[in-house]
């Protein structure tokens, strides 16, 4: 799934069906492939678009290890209900 598409996939579904969520990106690495920094997570939601739901920068793997997220494909996004339970995650681009 491109990361630039993620706000009008959330928003089809939404209208489609009703549900409220939202989803979470995580930048694992910047352009340089050194960990991110909170300007390179501005810079990257601004340059795809994101405006809608968080980008965080997650060097460290916390993602990883409380979700179904690997780090091991970009993007990685996981679908997030109002709970804040695990709707679904998925990986790569559309």
């Amino acid at each position: 799934m491109e990361a630039g598409s993620l706000q009008q996939e959330m928003q089809n579904f939404k209208a489609e069906t009703n549900l409220p969520f939202t989803f979470v990106f995580a930048l694992y690495e910047n352009g340089s492939h050194k960990p991110p920094t909170q300007q390179d997570v501005q810079i990257y939601a601004q340059q795809v678009g994101i405006t809608e739901f968080p980008v965080l920068a997650d060097s460290a793997g916390a993602f990883a290890n409380a979700t179904p997220m690997t780090q091991n494909a970009h993007p990685e996004v996981c679908a997030i209900a109002p709970d804040m339970t695990i709707i679904s995650c998925g990986a790569g681009h559309k």
